[in-house]
């Protein structure tokens, strides 16, 4: 199929669903024993935002990170961005407070600088932006 002369793929229902179910992030109390340091909280999060890890959001995507799927009415994003929208808000929830941190430690987990596009999908979740 194609729109605007440009190639597109219909995505299956069963699929969008299966990409975007929402992974649990445990919730701790947090004590003066159990709070994490920042150092041990990035540790954390680069150790569960490996494959198979909590914060593994891109490998049951693999092969269909640029699909589209509609997030709302009127918008649509690929599944890759959804990944990274996820990734961020999960990072949130776990205590990261700073966006800039955010970004360092997703920028150390994929070795190199990440896009300004992909900045904006991390702060999105970050901020729960479509979620309002």
């Amino acid at each position: 199929m194609a729109f605007k002369r440009a190639p597109f793929l219909l995505v299956l229902n069963a699929l969008i669903i299966g990409c975007t179910t929402t992974h649990q992030t445990t919730q701790t109390t947090t004590t003066h024993h159990q709070a994490l340091n920042q150092t041990e909280l990035r540790a954390s999060i680069l150790a569960e935002t490996q494959v198979g890890g909590k914060l593994d959001f891109f490998s049951s995507i693999k092969g269909h990170e640029y699909d589209g799927t509609q997030i709302k009415p009127g918008l649509y994003t690929t599944l890759g961005h959804i990944a990274l929208y996820k990734w961020g808000k999960s990072v949130h929830e776990q205590g990261v407070a700073d966006l800039e941190e955010a970004y360092a430690i997703f920028a150390e987990f994929k070795g190199r600088e990440i896009s300004s596009r992909d900045k904006d999908y991390i702060k999105s979740g970050f901020t729960n932006e479509y979620d309002k």
